[in-house]
C-alpha cells in the first residue's frame, strides 16, 4: 500500500517490546502478562540492542525489507482482523469512584482527547478511545478501570513504563 503511495520503504524491523496491558476474562497465561521489573528489563534491554543495530544500519543507507514474503503477509492480515478482540473493550473503560482521587492525569494524558470530566468530578468515555490504554496503565491509584474484574490489581497488573523516572505526555490542562 505504502509503495503504491509513491513512499519508498527502504528498511523495516520490528522490535519486541513488553506487552502493556493484560485483557480480563481471558485465561490466564493466554495472552503475555504485563512483564514484572526484572523481566521488562530483560526485554528492553534485547530491544535497545536491536533499536542500535537498526539505527547503524539506516545511518550506513542499508536496504532491509522483511515481512513481504506470504507468511508476514498472513501474519500482519492476522494481527489487523483479530483487533476487534481489543475493541470490544472500548465501552467497558469507568473509574472507581472509591479509588479515584480526582487528579485528572486520566484526562490530560489521552492523546484522543475521549475522556471528558463532569462538573461533580465523574470521569466519562466517549467513543473516540484508541486503546493506547494509558489512562488505565498510568493512573496513580489505579482507579481507571477496563471492566469491574480489573480493580484486581495483582491479576491485572498495570505498566507503569520502561522505568520509575517515566512520566507521561500530557496533551491537556
Amino acid at each position: 500500500m505504502m509503495d503504491k503511495k509513491g513512499y519508498d520503504i527502504f528498511y523495516t524491523n520490528h522490535l519486541i517490546m513488553p506487552t502493556n496491558f493484560n485483557l480480563p476474562y481471558e485465561p490466564e497465561n493466554y495472552w503475555k502478562r504485563v512483564p514484572l521489573e526484572d523481566e521488562r528489563n530483560k526485554i528492553l534491554a534485547v530491544a535497545e540492542k536491536k533499536l542500535q543495530m537498526i539505527c547503524e544500519d539506516i545511518l550506513k543507507g542499508e536496504r532491509k525489507i522483511d515481512g513481504t514474503g506470504v507468511v508476514g503477509r498472513l501474519a500482519g492480515a492476522l494481527q489487523r482482523k483479530t483487533y476487534w478482540i481489543g475493541n470490544g473493550y472500548k465501552s467497558h473503560f469507568s473509574v472507581s469512584k472509591e479509588k479515584c482521587v480526582n487528579c485528572g492525569l486520566c484526562y490530560r494524558m489521552c492523546p484522543s482527547a475521549n475522556i471528558s470530566i463532569k462538573e461533580d468530578g465523574e470521569k466519562v468515555f466517549g467513543d473516540k478511545c484508541m486503546l493506547c490504554v494509558k489512562c488505565y496503565n498510568l493512573c496513580p491509584v489505579n482507579a481507571v478501570l477496563i471492566c469491574e474484574v480489573s480493580i484486581d490489581d495483582k491479576k491485572y497488573r498495570r505498566y507503569k513504563g520502561p522505568s520509575k523516572e517515566f512520566r507521561p505526555v500530557e496533551y491537556r490542562k
